[in-house]
Parts: C-alpha cells; sequence; structure tokens
C-alpha cells in the first residue's frame, strides 16, 4: 500500500517534461513533493536519508543538487 508515511517525493529530469508535469499533477491532490533537473549527487541523497519527513528530504535533495554542481577549476 503507498499510502502510508508523509508522502511521495518524485525526482523527474526536466521541468515541463512529460514526467514532471504528470507528477505536478498528482501533487494537487496528494502528498507530492516534485523536483526536477534531477542530477546522480540528487539521487544519491535520496537513497542515504530514507528515514527523513518528506519535507526534510526535499531539502536535502535539492541542497545535494547545488552542492553536486561544481565547475571543474573550482577545485
Amino acid at each position: 500500500d503507498l499510502d502510508q508515511g508523509d508522502g511521495v517525493l518524485v525526482l523527474t529530469d526536466m521541468y515541463g517534461s512529460t514526467p514532471s508535469n504528470i507528477a505536478h499533477r498528482l501533487k494537487e491532490k496528494n502528498r507530492v513533493h516534485v523536483i526536477s533537473g534531477v542530477n546522480l549527487p540528487m539521487v544519491v541523497r535520496a537513497m542515504n536519508y530514507p528515514q527523513l519527513n518528506l519535507a526534510d528530504m526535499t531539502e536535502r535533495v535539492a541542497s545535494g543538487g547545488r552542492e553536486g554542481i561544481i565547475e571543474g577549476d573550482a577545485v
């Protein structure tokens, strides 16, 4: 049964894509958070923090995406 817990975090490839549009429609009637423009650091964060509630998971995943983008010479 999927109707348990805080809700669902949906990760999509690009905002405006078909998966993103469908996820945003689900968001209107359900406990669904949507993050579009996903990169690998975001997926790793999502997998590493399964105990977080939906709001905290959404923020942790989004911050992982921002922090995971580094210009090659910036290191």
